[in-house]
């Protein structure tokens, strides 16, 4: 049976319910008799024998049944990024014949279809947390009640628990999918280094190895050649987080930094990394700069946790009331390609009545409209009627008080992202951007 057949015939069955079954195709299970005890137990697990340097498995009638297709024995049977074709015939979920990944096809089955069934739709790229809520936003309804079934094409709030669920089982495989662990991970190419050593050779020919600026916009080139380097490696998808490369890896592998001097304001260039060891000559600078803040970032921590409790206490009791409650007072806003994203689920009023900006309402980008905003609406009790606070905090009855919290949360992260993972760098921001 050829390998993608294979494939299909197990996903038909739901073999991907089981993790062992994943681990046989997407990793190498070595050929031992506590191995095929445990691959025995779980249909369509793969097989590998040694000596004929065959890929099996075992079908329902207990046959041996060889893959084909396989051309390599010394590596999985399929890796992530392998481009496949699937259609109506492979999952009743596609609706059409489409070109995707093994890893695209695996997430939109264990996540999208186990949860929703045919309710969603195939994503065909990268799924983040974003196009995830997404999903969700557009098919969750309440939970159904005797009198109140799901309405056909929805999910209930129970349904969408279960992507959280699904995709927690998914993470688990991220010692397979992920590789952390590589060469170019765990060291740094030489001609980062020589890039380093001839840029900073520049400026002190130069004279300005004290200009901050001069030595950050080195420093940036150097990092965007070591990240060139690190996403076309084995290891590329371990860094999701720009911060991995221009923060983590620039400290250990590339240069330290440059450090504020607490005694004369000026900034000290600290050129070894933590890779080539301390520099001799300037361990104050190194311990300074190691100690610098932690008190702050502790107490921002406490800080930041008590005003959390204070705005719980404050909104916990706030609800969304009615659908409008015909406010006429609004809040001129001019909506911007900045800030539009923000304000879609909003509602403005033309006319005296409330009109929604949905996502293709780029028109509005330039204009002043009159949005109804949560400070002005007129629902009794302090609530908040659904026009007034958007379709996107007005979803849930009791989520006002989750959403206002996350703003001294993230005033609490800021504050300790400041201290914690500060560095030099530089950004280009045109005047609008400064202005606006």
């Amino acid at each position: 049976m050829h390998k993608l057949d294979f494939l299909f015939l197990a996903f038909k069955n739901r073999a991907y319910t089981r993790k062992t079954f994943l681990l046989s195709i997407f990793s190498l299970v070595h050929d031992t008799p506590n191995n095929n005890k445990k691959l025995a137990e779980v249909p369509f697990a793969v097989f590998r024998d040694n000596e004929k340097k065959e890929l099996y498995f075992i079908d329902e009638n207990k046959q041996r049944v060889v893959i084909e297709g396989h051309d390599d024995f010394n590596r999985p049977l399929f890796y992530k990024n392998d481009p496949i074709t699937v259609d109506m015939d492979t999952v009743d979920f596609v609706k059409e014949k489409i070109e995707t990944t093994i890893g695209i096809f695996l997430t939109n089955i264990v996540v999208l279809y186990e949860s929703f069934g045919t309710r969603a739709s195939y994503i065909n790229g990268r799924i983040s947390g974003g196009t995830i809520m997404g999903v969700i936003d557009g098919l969750m309804v309440d939970n159904p009640t005797p009198d109140k079934p799901v309405p056909e094409g929805k999910a209930s709030v129970n349904d969408c628990l279960k992507v959280t669920k699904q995709l927690d089982y998914l993470e688990g495989m991220n010692n397979v999918f992920v590789k952390a662990s590589s060469i170019d991970v765990l060291t740094v190419h030489p001609e980062v280094i020589a890039l380093r050593d001839k840029l900073l050779k520049e400026l002190e020919d130069q004279g300005k190895l004290d200009d901050p600026t001069a030595v950050a916009l080195a420093i940036d080139e150097v990092i965007a050649l070591d990240a060139k380097i690190q996403y076309a490696g084995p290891s590329a998808d371990f860094f999701i987080n720009g911060k991995f490369i221009d923060n983590a890896r620039k400290k250990m592998f590339i240069i330290f930094d440059m450090v504020p001097d607490f005694n004369t304001g000026k900034y000290q260039l600290l050129r070894k990394s933590l890779n080539e060891g301390w520099d001799q000559d300037h361990y104050p600078e190194y311990i300074n700069t190691a100690i610098s803040a932690s008190f702050d970032r502790g107490n921002a921590t406490g800080e930041g946790g008590a005003e959390v409790k204070v705005a719980i206490l404050l909104t916990n009791r706030i609800v969304i009331g009615s659908q409008d409650c015909g406010s006429p007072r609004t809040e001129s806003v001019k909506i911007t390609k900045h800030n539009f994203k923000g304000w879609v689920g909003g509602f403005y009023l033309i006319d005296g009545k409330p009109v929604i900006i949905e996502k293709g309402g780029s028109d509005l980008i330039g204009k002043v409209v009159n949005m109804r905003v949560p400070q002005f609406c007129q629902e009794p009790e302090d609530n908040l009627c659904k026009t007034c606070a958007g379709n996107k905090l007005g979803a849930i009855e009791t989520r006002v008080s989750a959403e206002t919290v996350y703003i001294f949360t993230q005033f609490m992260l800021t504050r300790m992202k400041a201290m914690h993972v500060s560095q030099l760098k530089t950004i280009t921001m045109t005047l609008e951007q400064i202005l606006r």
